[in-house]
């Protein structure tokens, strides 16, 4: 799976957690995997990983609309800075550790 349809996919993920009425348990899940995705794609330091995880903290529609908003700056910035458009479906995420809280990514080519 590309890094642009796995972030797709989180943010379709959170229009079902919007729809679920905010299940808070629902919210969580979408919420690490988000945030451990934008971390793997920009580091623990970018912008989009601090603002996320500083505005989508809790299970309230602003929160999951910001962090929607976040995902999609994250998207956008990926695919403006990949040097060719065509390898994006080729690419995905894979964690340099087991470690989620410290996860750096390789982007790997589907062999």
């Amino acid at each position: 799976m590309s890094i642009e349809k796995q972030i797709d996919d989180l943010i379709e993920a959170g229009w079902y957690v919007l729809n679920s009425n905010l299940d808070p348990v629902a919210f969580q899940n979408w919420r690490n995997q988000a945030s451990d995705c934008i971390i793997a794609l920009l580091g623990p330091h970018h912008t989009y990983s601090e603002n996320f995880n500083s505005y989508v903290q809790y299970p309230d529609p602003k929160n999951l609309l910001a962090g929607s908003g976040i995902l999609t700056a994250a998207r956008d910035e990926m695919v403006k800075n990949c040097p060719d458009q065509h390898q994006l479906d080729n690419c995905r995420i894979l964690p340099a550790s087991s470690n989620k809280k410290n996860c750096e990514a390789l982007c790997t080519r589907w062999t």
